[in-house]
């Protein structure tokens, strides 16, 4: 049997989920289209394809890996902190998409972050993404939503913000069963993302929270804050046992709480105190402006 008609792809396209998308292959093969980035003046490519491959470039320059599939780690291929960082900072640059942390850490696989911002990025102008195309001369990427861009980079009017009474705990792992609560308390950047990775390492007999920074709560002083932790704490645990971790400054308010506890009359409510790369020379010595400016 002699094709009467060849058609020659670059690439084949793909649909948001990462398989080959049919109906435009089949529009392709009809109009006599090849899919060739580099060469083609003219026509229209998947919007999702074009996504894929720029998520595909930003993993490629911060892993210095090469033949990324949908289904790579960030982790497992070398990501680190330091570099979810970046990569968070580059999403946000490339396509205004604000990167949740817990959510990666828990889907951290190159399909599931593309599948993330093709899904919750506003650059689609409500037209159907899957029969949606981008033209390649006008491309729609570059076209945001000024006003969401301009709140998100605008400094935060901090004096404006009411303090609240509770503390938000981050879920990071919950059983029915449990010999207690592991509460992991933020470094001085004020972020949790570093402690996913000791998840897996920690007895599976505790349930595991943390604590995020918010700059409404209040905080004239560290004391303050290890107190207004502690009392949250105290009401969270529903008298479970309570262990304590923190990193650096996390460390030292994790030691302050413990204080607050045991000063009200919890004395066998902390089980442990855990300090990593922490120090210890007198808490009021330590500003907490600088740590606000720091933030900021």
């Amino acid at each position: 049997m002699v094709p009467t008609k060849i058609t020659i792809l670059q690439r084949m396209p793909l649909n948001r989920n990462g398989k080959i998308d049919i109906n435009y292959l089949k529009q392709m093969i009809e109009n006599d289209y090849s899919l060739d980035i580099d060469n083609t003046i003219s026509g229209s490519i998947p919007a999702n394809e074009i996504l894929a491959e720029k998520v595909r470039k930003i993993w490629h320059q911060l892993l210095e890996v090469s033949n990324l599939k949908l289904d790579d780690n960030f982790f497992a291929l070398g990501g680190h902190s330091l570099l979810l960082v970046h990569l968070r900072h580059k999403l946000y640059d490339e396509f205004k998409f604000d990167l949740n942390f817990e959510q990666f850490y828990r889907q951290p696989t190159l399909a599931a972050l593309i599948d993330s911002i093709f899904t919750n990025t506003n650059i689609y102008n409500g037209k159907e993404k899957s029969n949606y195309y981008i033209d390649k001369q006008t491309d729609k990427f570059d076209q945001i939503d000024q006003h969401h861009a301009t709140l998100l980079s605008s400094p935060l009017a901090y004096s404006s913000i009411p303090e609240i009474k509770s503390v938000r705990f981050v879920n990071l792992r919950e059983k029915a069963c449990t010999a207690g609560n592991l509460y992991m308390i933020h470094a001085i950047a004020g972020t949790i993302y570093p402690y996913f990775g000791l998840v897996s390492a920690i007895p599976q007999c505790l349930n595991i929270y943390a604590i995020e920074y918010e700059f409404h709560y209040p905080s004239n002083s560290l004391v303050e804050l290890a107190s207004f932790y502690a009392k949250n704490i105290a009401k969270h645990s529903q008298m479970k046992p309570i262990y304590l971790m923190g990193h650096s400054l996390g460390g030292i308010l994790a030691r302050e709480i413990a204080h607050f506890l045991h000063d009200n009359d919890k004395n066998d409510a902390v089980s442990f105190v855990i300090m990593l790369d922490s120090w210890y020379h007198g808490i009021d010595n330590l500003r907490v402006d600088t740590v606000k400016r720091y933030l900021q």
